[in-house]
């Protein structure tokens, strides 16, 4: 049933695989297949949209399977979860759910925005202090650049053709000792 189901579910055949998941999962708790089967059965029914029985399933599943050495589908679960909450128009829920699947914590009660006039203040006086200290210097860098993007590069696009172009540009970048 559980290979059966998997099939159906990776084939995107979310309807045929619905019965045959929901009937492993009842006839097998204990089965080895139990927290695949369990996942494929919650994150199956979100793919058919049906949002309240996917969080409900889901929930369910992250109550049981908590500890993500024995479940690798942890973060697939949280992530499915998240997608429930914002379907249901509770991007608050999605948002923290999909933080900690990226491993970032956000303080979401009393966050920090970079457009916040404390917030600049706070670096240009930061800046200041480094340069007091005499640990902030003028040096150069060569960064790669695509003038068809507009944009610099990152190292795995050096190879494309037209990469390179000398352009002069005003930044500031921050070393340490």
């Amino acid at each position: 049933l559980h290979v059966l189901g998997g099939s159906y579910f990776y084939t995107g055949q979310f309807d045929k695989a619905q019965p045959l998941l929901d009937k492993h999962v009842e006839m097998y708790p204990k089965s080895l297949f139990a927290v695949p089967a369990s996942y494929f059965r919650a994150s199956n029914t979100s793919r058919l949209q049906f949002w309240s029985n996917a969080a409900g399933l889901l929930d369910e599943f992250l109550k049981n399977h908590p500890d993500a050495s024995k479940n690798v589908f942890l973060p697939f679960a949280l992530f499915d979860r998240a997608i429930c909450h914002y379907a249901e128009e509770q991007p608050e829920p999605a948002l923290e759910k999909l933080t900690r699947i990226m491993g970032y914590w956000v303080n979401m009660d009393d966050p920090y925005v970079t457009y916040d006039s404390h917030y600049i203040e706070t670096v240009w006086w930061l800046l200041k202090q480094i340069y007091k200290k005499g640990l902030l210097y003028k040096g150069y860098t060569i960064q790669p650049y695509s003038p068809a993007a507009g944009t610099g590069l990152s190292s795995h696009e050096l190879n494309q053709p037209g990469c390179y172009r000398d352009v002069k540009d005003t930044t500031a970048v921050a070393q340490f000792k």
